[in-house]
């Protein structure tokens, strides 16, 4: 069942299929992402895996409560999301090619659609999470930036070697006087615009 599904998206011509062809590394996360899930249902709900599952109308409820037992252990939304997204094209997929249950393609709300709903609040969900986590591993607070200029101004006044004094006056100008555009640093010039 995964090779089919593996041809419907890598194939440059499908009929069945919305969209271009995707690559192959593409294609492993969505296969690797269905197994994870297949496993899930079989250990958690006693459900014997295949593609048929994604064809069912309890897909949204099993999906949801998968996501939030991943959230539990921790696994960021970002993650969720692009877990729910390789869900989504798996269950199109099914859609398209399989026997789905009866009353799906007449409900108002399909698990389908469902699907795409988890998907967006999982990057929702990403975009708060990013707003508290660090960016990057340099990344410094601004108190430790201020006593980082300290240091740097008291070694300018002890030393009177230009390295010294460049350091000093980079770090005030990050310091002291914050741009309002990342652009306005990146243009500074000696003997230029400074």
């Amino acid at each position: 069942e995964l090779e089919a599904y593996a041809k419907h998206r890598a194939e440059p011509i499908n009929r069945f299929r919305d969209g271009s062809a995707v690559v192959d590394v593409t294609v492993g996360n969505d296969r690797a992402t269905c197994l994870r899930f297949l496993g899930w249902l079989l250990a958690e709900k006693q459900i014997a895996p295949g593609l048929g599952v994604f064809g069912k109308k309890e897909l949204a409820d099993w999906v949801e409560a998968w996501v939030q037992a991943l959230a539990a252990k921790g696994v960021l939304y970002s993650s969720l999301s692009n877990y729910t997204n390789s869900l989504i094209a798996v269950t199109s997929f099914v859609y398209t090619t399989y026997a789905i249950d009866e009353g799906i393609r007449a409900m108002h709300r399909t698990p389908l659609d469902d699907l795409v709903g988890i998907r967006g609040q999982c990057e929702s969900e990403a975009k708060q999470q990013r707003l508290f986590q660090r960016r990057d591993p340099n990344w410094i607070d601004w108190e430790d930036a201020q006593r980082a200029r300290q240091k740097a101004e008291a070694a300018a006044c002890a030393s009177s070697t230009p390295l010294a004094r460049r350091e000093w006056l980079i770090l005030a100008l990050h310091t002291c006087i914050p741009p309002d555009r990342v652009g306005v640093i990146r243009k500074l010039r000696l003997n230029a615009s400074l």
